[in-house]
């Protein structure tokens, strides 16, 4: 498992892309407005030194963040290979279309929810 990337365009109107280890990229079209939203992002684990991954020794998990209602969910769709899920925390950011940062916390594998807030709270007095 590598531990970050940079990718950088060809077209210098664009910026280097950053990205740290363990992140999950959304693999779906992107959406301009609530409503629709599904991304699928994927995690392969091993040990990188040996063969095992060829006799199944390895996790690939599948994560799957769906908007239902006035709520973002996170969970694990499917998995692949014989390890089994590390106890470990997950953080889940969530940024909003209007540059609102929105984040949970929980344990990697059960469900996670981002519930959007009202727009009473964006309202200033």
């Amino acid at each position: 498992m590598s531990t970050a990337a940079q990718v950088t365009s060809r077209n210098m109107d664009l910026p280097s892309l950053y990205l740290k280890g363990g992140s999950i990229i959304p693999l779906a079209p992107p959406y301009q407005h609530v409503g629709e939203g599904k991304a699928e992002g994927f995690l392969y684990e091993d040990d990188g030194d040996r063969y095992e991954y060829l006799k199944g020794g390895y996790l690939l998990t599948t994560y799957v963040a769906e908007l239902q209602h006035s709520e973002v969910i996170l969970r694990v769709s499917k998995t692949k290979g014989s390890w089994d899920r590390p106890k470990r925390r997950l953080h889940m950011k969530l940024l909003s279309c209007i540059g609102v940062v929105l984040d949970a916390w929980g344990i990697d594998g059960e469900t996670l929810q981002i519930k959007f807030p009202s727009a009473k709270t964006f309202e200033s007095d």
